[in-house]
């Protein structure tokens, strides 16, 4: 396949090919490199456990083992004499700019090339410019309230068409109503996942290769900033406003600390945690699909019972809740078993209907 391809590449005028050789794909492990695999471009799993490690920044570990890959590579290719200086026919091997921590780093390349008498035509392609502009703007946070104002906005009646890696800001205000709304940015262009910053294991489990994220829920009712940073082109104007009608809702809690951000989640009454239920306006709790108290499993939508489960946790929040808007149900020994399987955490789900 690949003869002919480059065959015809050179029947209509290509006279240089780019090449990648993928890290994560080549080092499986710390200094074991090998030729066996093809993976798509990214980091080595192994790096995102050194202590440390922030990728894609001015770090010493990131750097201490993109060097020894990088200086591997390059000596195996010297060893070979694959450099146009040594009659091969690599004439420029680099790192890749993504790699880059927002900085300006300088370029220098030097080779002889052949000159004919008259006008020579040099034409060079590099997206390095965009992508400096795009790590930049993240250096400067521009997309922070502290940092708007520390570039200068060009001012615009329409945003211009195709045009990859830049930054937009606009004020947007939603459509009037009470339902939750929410910017569905699935126009906008898509990338691989981001592994930029601290490493978590699950930065990336599932929809690689989507947009990292669709949906952005809209805070305030006016005046609510948007910057984005368009890496393909695509355009802002296809970002839409999408209204969510709820008629189911959900909670989940542990018996020892909320689910998500304590500030978000606040407790009530004698200081137990609380499972919070609340429905939109003009809307009542109607009936509780599931309830569980132990260790249920799923989300929302797909909570089902597990092996620890108290069997009045239905009947408790049904009681407490339907025909009600808004309510709490503690975690208490009062409500629930607390002696259930002992040496676990419990926790409780509820997934309830609004009407």
């Amino acid at each position: 396949m690949w003869p002919g391809l480059v065959q015809t590449a050179k029947e209509g005028g290509v006279d240089v090919i780019e090449c990648s050789l993928f890290w994560n794909g080549h080092e499986l492990s710390p200094g074991k490199v090998s030729f066996l695999n093809l993976l798509q471009w990214g980091v080595p799993v192994w790096l995102h456990y050194v202590n440390g490690t922030v990728f894609r920044t001015d770090n010493e570990p990131f750097k201490h083992y993109m060097q020894n890959f990088t200086t591997f590579i390059v000596n195996l290719m010297k060893q070979e004499k694959l450099f146009a200086p040594q009659g091969g026919p690599i004439v420029l091997a680099q790192a890749s700019s993504a790699s880059g921590n927002g900085s300006h780093s300088p370029f220098k390349f030097e080779n002889p090339i052949l000159l004919k008498a008259g006008k020579n035509e040099i034409a060079l392609l590099s997206m390095t410019l965009g992508l400096q502009i795009g790590l930049q703007g993240e250096h400067l946070g521009i997309y922070k309230p502290d940092g708007l104002n520390g570039v200068n906005w060009v001012s615009t009646s329409e945003p211009p068409n195709n045009q990859p890696l830049t930054w937009y800001k606009v004020v947007v205000d939603p459509p009037s109503g009470d339902e939750p709304v929410g910017l569905d940015m699935i126009h906008m262009g898509k990338d691989e996942c981001d592994y930029r910053g601290k490493f978590f294991p699950d930065k990336c489990l599932t929809g690689c290769g989507e947009p990292s994220q669709r949906w952005y829920h809209v805070l305030k009712p006016s005046g609510n900033i948007l910057v984005i940073f368009e890496e393909k082109g695509e355009d802002p104007t296809k970002i839409t406003f999408s209204k969510r009608k709820t008629s189911s809702l959900c909670s989940h809690i542990a018996e020892d600390f909320p689910m998500v951000d304590r500030e978000l989640v606040p407790k009530v009454g004698s200081g137990k945690s609380a499972a919070h239920l609340k429905c939109p306006k003009d809307t009542l709790i109607s009936s509780v699909k599931l309830a569980s108290f132990g260790n249920p499993t799923g989300r929302c939508g797909s909570y089902s019972k597990g092996d620890c489960h108290d069997p009045n946790s239905t009947s408790v929040v049904e009681k407490a809740c339907v025909g009600k808007k808004e309510r709490a149900i503690e975690l208490t020994e009062e409500n629930f078993d607390r002696g259930l399987c002992p040496g676990t955490t419990k926790k409780l789900a509820i997934e309830a209907v609004c009407s």
